[in-house]
């Protein structure tokens, strides 16, 4: 009698301690979950993307940005500059047909503040590609995301942005080749 005593109390404490084994795995898995899509990228959308004044490439016209925009500081052959807060650089808009093709945004020590490469690293994730170019000696590197349509130039230690580049989404290749001739996936050392 006494040892179904005893295998009634073990099988009840192996019962209860298999149901608080199970308890702990549901919660740590529902946990990890929700933390997974508390980090990962926001998914995106055009109300969600890090655009320049809601100018879209490849879709918005000439006219939609001058209407927008305003008239032109310069205007040259399929290029329009707008003035930034910058003494030496112009916002620059390239067209293609009509169509915006690429907008390079100046980002200036008076948006530096607002704008850090951290703001587009948490919609868009880690960058796809990094690439050096004339800046790459002061630390400041071309970060793209191809298939988002967004680049920066910026400073990985310190998240100070130069340039946000915005164009239709694309592949690597076509991106260097269009884009950024003056860059390269390998560091170039000047002589």
């Amino acid at each position: 009698m006494e040892k179904k005593i005893f295998n009634k109390k073990f099988l009840y404490f192996f019962l209860i301690l298999l149901s608080l084994v199970a308890t702990i795995f549901i919660i740590s898995k529902i946990h990890n979950n929700s933390l997974v899509s508390r980090i990962a990228p926001t998914p995106l959308s055009f109300s969600n993307q890090i655009d320049y004044q809601k100018i879209v490439p490849g879709v918005s016209s000439k006219n939609e940005v001058i209407s927008q925009l305003g008239t032109p500081l310069i205007e040259e052959g399929n290029t329009i500059e707008y003035k930034s807060s910058s003494p030496n650089f112009n916002h620059q808009i390239i067209f293609d047909q009509e169509k915006v093709s690429f907008v390079k945004e100046i980002v200036t020590l008076k948006e530096k503040d607002t704008k850090k490469t951290q703001d587009i690293i948490k919609v868009y994730g880690e960058p796809k590609k990094m690439l050096y170019g004339p800046d790459a000696e002061a630390g400041f590197y071309l970060f793209v995301y191809p298939e988002n349509g967004i680049a920066y130039i910026g400073h990985p230690e310190s998240g100070m942005l130069l340039e946000i580049w915005h164009f239709p989404s694309t592949d690597t290749e076509n991106f260097i080749s269009k884009y950024a001739q003056g860059y390269s996936e390998t560091r170039q050392m000047r002589q």
